[in-house]
């Protein structure tokens, strides 16, 4: 299952020269959009919901008030949950593994 979740995210998220990942929780691998110019790291809810399914302990909280951050060319991206996940980038170089990160 895991496989097939992770072909159908960069079928919807990757471009065709796809060469960098992150990966949640150390069980699920998603496309990385290194330099997007976000403030925080950011996942889609279908991101989010790929993971719960694979890590049952990951738990998201909703928030009060939406959250409004920004990213290229600083265009505005909404969040009413965070969640704290661990992230490690991946690219053809080298991993590099980011303290528990708060994913929107």
């Amino acid at each position: 299952m895991r496989k097939a979740v992770n072909r159908k995210l960069r079928r919807i998220y990757a471009n065709e020269d796809f060469n960098s990942a992150a990966t949640l929780n150390g069980v699920l691998e998603v496309p990385l959009c290194a330099g997007s110019g976000s403030d925080v790291n950011i996942i889609s809810m279908e991101m989010l919901e790929a993971l719960q399914v694979t890590d049952t302990k990951v738990l998201s909280v909703k928030l009060l008030e939406s959250w409004k951050g920004f990213a290229v060319e600083s265009t505005p991206i909404y969040s009413n949950q965070v969640v704290k996940i661990r992230i490690r980038l991946q690219t053809r170089r080298s991993s590099i593994y980011l303290a528990f990160s708060h994913a929107t």
